[in-house]
């Protein structure tokens, strides 16, 4: 596996080395630091910036070698924008995830302006893990002990599970599927008769029977890859963002994991998709995962989170 790990001289850069240190990647694991400056900022090769940013790379490289003796360290400094610059290294080195901190900024910055953890979530081709801050020192690079996963009947949701049954996972994670369904009273609409109403029920029924039977299908082969006694699942009606963030801070999680079928354009900037809500709104990390459903599969899901008929 190749890791990109954007870092800087802030905050985030501490919970970007909490996410990579908490985790067990295979040995051979590349993790590549990465640092970008703005090209504004630079004024040649060796000005006091350019050695600022070396020193806090080599400082962290060095950290996480004594921590991850089985992975390769190494460090890159790019220029120019940071969120075009972090997909690009990533597409072309080629990684196979990103692990990024985020300074967590939020109303009409993060809507239009868009911070550079949003930014690299809307660009990148591959897997995406948004890292928050640890909640006190001493769970710092504990590594992720409760996991939600986004369930639904999307193709993306499938290789969310695909994904996270490829991370090798601390032997006490825990994990909780979760799966969102419409509210019944979104199946009526004005006035209706005893004959129309009884078909909707049975309708929302079967849309909920169908819902149950994709997430014990999903629970099995998880159970089947990481044990007995870890994984449980919930189905609740409402807003997939709501139902989401709900359950993830019902269970204490502090990784949501969730497919995404990367819309992108003005309809995502304005309106806003479930993955990209959620890793703005939740007060754990957050890992995205797209790139690996191949190009021109069918998409059953307008939006990815909720299960549909």
């Amino acid at each position: 596996m190749k890791i990109i790990a954007p870092i800087d001289s802030s905050d985030s850069a501490e919970s970007t080395l909490s996410a990579l240190v908490g985790t067990k990647w295979q040995a051979g694991t590349e993790i590549k630091l990465l640092s970008v400056k703005h090209q504004e900022h630079s004024k040649g090769s060796h000005s006091e910036d350019t050695i600022n940013i070396e020193s806090v790379l080599t400082n962290k490289a060095d950290e996480l070698k004594k921590r991850l003796q089985d992975c390769t360290i190494s460090t890159e400094i790019a220029q120019g924008d940071p969120k075009t610059q972090i997909a690009e290294v990533a597409k072309h080195w080629p990684s196979d995830l990103i692990v990024m901190g985020t300074r967590g900024k939020k109303g009409l910055d993060a809507i239009f302006l868009g911070s550079v953890s949003q930014g690299v979530l809307l660009q990148a081709h591959c897997p995406v893990i948004i890292a928050k801050k640890a909640p006190d020192e001493q769970h710092a690079h504990e590594g992720f002990k409760s996991i939600v996963l986004s369930v639904d009947n999307s193709a993306y949701a499938r290789a969310a599970l695909t994904w996270l049954m490829n991370i090798n996972w601390g032997e006490n994670t825990v994990f909780k599927l979760v799966t969102a369904i419409p509210p019944l009273a979104e199946f009526f609409s004005g006035e209706m008769n005893p004959v129309l109403v009884s078909g909707l029920v049975e309708e929302h029924k079967s849309l909920f029977e169908k819902a149950t039977r994709e997430l014990q299908e999903m629970a099995k082969k998880l159970t089947e890859a990481t044990g007995p006694g870890r994984v449980s699942t919930a189905i609740v009606d409402g807003d997939p963002r709501e139902v989401i963030l709900n359950v993830a801070l019902s269970c204490n999680a502090d990784l949501i994991v969730m497919g995404s079928h990367g819309k992108t354009g003005l309809t995502r900037l304005l309106l806003g998709s479930v993955s990209r809500a959620i890793s703005q709104q939740a007060p754990c990390a957050v890992a995205v995962i797209k790139g690996l459903v191949p190009k021109g599969q069918p998409n059953t899901l307008q939006r990815t989170g909720r299960f549909s008929g």
